[in-house]
């Protein structure tokens, strides 16, 4: 089976919400098995899209059946979806040729040519809202379905080429087709200025079953428009699901503007998680928006979200329940109000969670949702700074982890609203309007759970008047979104044992501190330069999280416990020095990076990254490991352990290994750095980075919770 890889390449432009085409009562119900039309060019068509010189992009699907018009819908990233229709019927049997496709609510329009089997698939002629654009699909058939991916382009330092900058400057977007198995075949779309196709085919090969995923090496390149492009990367996939991702590096060697590199990256990831689920239903006034706001709710690695554009549609009652939790907010009207707040009343009813925020309280949701609003028939205000003023009880789980809020120069909230009978105000600003309103036991089966936020929900990143992204608004929807989903059930928390060495006992308790200031873990302290812990105290904790300085009191006992706790199940993330001040005995077995050197003196950051989509990368952006810069250095990397990212100097960040000890379950990761930050020594790891993430993640993934 081969697999067609495409990939488009574009820039940067974001465009408003639009509404979707109402399909005429002659248009066939075109749903039909896969297999009916294989070796025809009847059927589904699947693909990507992008316009040229933006960053729109999304996936496209295309239905043909016999004597009936064909329709197509457009879902862009934004969750904006446009209909299309084909301006004739296709008989059985007949060529498909030109094919127009036009939706009567956009000015959007492309045409489809095919084989009489479905083959050497032509999306031409494509404009989006009058800009010359690209498509490719593929015809889906029982044998080799179809998996499109959309994602974005970086350039390393591209600011010398008249079409591209330095940073994250445009898209590209990924069609599979066929089974995912070694040898498929890699075909690549490119834009750089206009959409044109890499000249060879490339490859995928080496595939690795992990067991939840798969792992293939992807690599092509040729020549476009007389100049070589290259690319080569992973693509990773879910057995048992449609989820795919891929990512890596490409090439540019222009004849007139010189040489360039960069990375792809696709707009979904799947490392399997057992996050809850969250559809935010949203209507902003840019659509792009509810990007940042799903990418906010998703860094904490805690979530995982999806989109649903309300100003394009309504969602159905099925396709809410497919999610623990909704998330609502509002800025232009909803496509129907009404309809969609008797929607959202229903999953209430059975049990369903909702978090809304601004602007509910003012451009409402109407319906039968209107009995759950916690704020309504409020007004809207602006133009004033606001942080957190009167918090009502500390201890609520919304606030955990929250020390500060900054609603931005707009500080967009809504004011002089009913607070819903029953509900609880647990926080408010310096103003005195609420900032978080809550209520438990709520709709007919009583178990629902209503959560008002009193800002709205884009941040400083898409617009510098919004929410400060150096403020705790992502962890407040997130605090927020898991109380709905889970109440005030027992903590869930990762507890971690840290168990240490440092110069400095006291140092201890910084890192303490910074592995706990997520909210996501609970961590205790145990000095090992006075003692060794035993089995059961080390079995009382989800994860150990082990580094040296001072040698342990008896390295030897140390080494034997942690072995058998590994051996037990136990997960165990250490950091420098444990790479040359070791812990010795029967822990040796498990070590990842033995009988190293150290290194310091030289500011070292983060330079190749093997895996973009590694979980214990996940919302990290930069390290900085101080004038210092403690690390390990020419040690042995354990066997068969994973390299996941390496400083600039190429010495390794991040190392792990999964199915580690006689039981075959436990994790374990080694992160190179000297764990006390910068707060209590200025040369150690700079607390204005991702130290403390990249901590975080790791025991999180060790105990399986990222």
């Amino acid at each position: 089976m081969k697999k067609l890889f495409l990939l488009l390449f574009a820039s940067v432009l974001v465009f408003s919400c639009t509404k979707d085409l109402e399909l005429t009562d002659s248009t066939a119900n075109l749903s039909a098995t896969i297999a009916q039309y294989d070796d025809t060019n009847m059927g589904i068509y699947k693909g990507v899209f992008t316009t040229v010189g933006t960053m729109e992009r999304g996936v496209i699907e295309i239905n043909i059946t016999p004597n009936n018009y064909a329709v197509a819908t457009l879902k862009l990233v934004s969750g904006q979806e446009i209909n299309f229709k084909a301006d004739r019927k296709i008989e059985a049997g007949a060529e498909v040729q030109d094919l127009a496709f036009s939706s009567s609510s956009v000015m959007a329009s492309f045409k489809l040519s095919t084989d009489l089997e479905g083959n050497n698939v032509q999306v031409t002629d494509v404009i989006y809202k009058g800009i010359t654009s690209g498509a490719i699909a593929a015809h889906e058939n029982s044998r080799a379905p179809v998996t499109p991916i959309t994602g974005v382009l970086a350039c390393d330092d591209c600011d010398a080429h008249p079409l591209l900058v330095t940073g994250d400057t445009g898209t590209f977007s990924l069609l599979f087709v066929g089974d995912g198995s070694a040898d498929d075949d890699v075909t690549a779309l490119a834009d750089v200025g206009v959409v044109a196709s890499v000249s060879n085919v490339g490859a995928q090969s080496g595939c690795v079953d992990g067991g939840a995923s798969t792992t293939c090496n992807i690599a092509g390149g040729g020549t476009i428009g007389g100049n070589v492009i290259g690319y080569a990367g992973t693509h990773t996939y879910l057995n048992g699901s449609d989820c795919s991702e891929a990512g890596g590096t490409w090439s540019l060697n222009s004849s007139n503007h010189g040489s360039y590199t960069g990375t792809f990256t696709s707009d979904v990831t799947c490392n399997p998680s057992n996050n809850p689920s969250v559809l935010i239903v949203a209507s902003p006034f840019d659509p792009a928006w509810n990007n940042d706001v799903e990418l906010k709710i998703e860094e904490t690695g805690q979530i995982d979200a999806d989109i649903f554009l309300s100003t394009t549609g309504t969602p159905t009652l099925a396709e809410l329940q497919a999610y623990d939790a909704v998330f609502l907010y509002t800025d232009a009207d909803a496509a129907d109000p009404v309809a969609l707040g008797n929607v959202l009343a229903q999953y209430v009813d059975g049990g369903g969670h909702v978090v809304d925020a601004t602007f509910t309280g003012n451009v409402q949701v109407t319906g039968a949702y209107t009995t759950y609003s916690l704020y309504a028939n409020a007004s809207q205000s602006n133009g004033t700074v606001l942080g957190i003023g009167t918090i009502f009880d500390t201890a609520d789980a919304i606030l955990t982890g929250v020390t500060n809020f900054d609603g931005g120069s707009a500080s967009y909230h809504n004011t002089n609203g009913t607070v819903g009978a029953g509900a609880s105000i647990i926080a408010e600003y310096t103003t005195g309007a609420p900032l978080i309103i809550k209520k438990d036991n709520v709709g007919t089966s009583g178990t629902a759970r209503r959560v008002f936020l009193n800002f709205f929900p884009p941040s400083s990143d898409v617009r510098a008047d919004l929410w400060d992204v150096a403020s705790d608004g992502a962890l407040l929807m997130r605090n927020a979104l898991l109380w709905a989903i889970n109440g005030d059930a027992p903590d869930t928390a990762t507890t971690v044992l840290i168990v240490a060495s440092p110069f400095d006992p006291a140092w201890n308790n910084d890192v303490e501190l910074k592995i706990e200031e997520t909210g996501q873990i609970d961590a205790d302290i145990f000095l090992s330069t006075t003692g060794t812990p035993t089995l059961a105290e080390l079995q009382a904790y989800d994860a150990v999280f082990l580094y040296t300085d001072a040698d342990a009191a008896d390295p030897v006992a140390l080494g034997n416990v942690l072995a058998q706790y590994v051996d037990g199940g136990g997960h165990v993330v250490d950091a420098t020095f444990t790479g040359n001040v070791q812990v010795t005995g029967a822990y040796t077995t498990y070590s990842l990076y033995a009988n190293a050197s150290q290194s310091n003196g030289t500011v070292l950051g983060i330079g190749t990254i093997f895996d973009t989509a590694d979980a214990i990368l996940t919302g990290v952006t930069n390290f900085d490991g101080g004038s210092a810069s403690y690390h390990n250095t020419n040690g042995t990397v354990g066997a068969g352990a994973s390299i996941i990212a390496e400083y600039t100097t190429g010495a390794p960040l991040i190392i792990k290994k999964d199915n580690v000890g006689t039981s075959g379950t436990a994790r374990r990761v080694f992160l190179n750095f000297f764990p006390p930050s910068s707060d209590v020594r200025a040369d150690l790891w700079d607390v204005a980075s991702d130290g403390a993430l990249l901590m975080r993640n790791a025991l999180l993934w060790a105990n399986g919770a990222l």
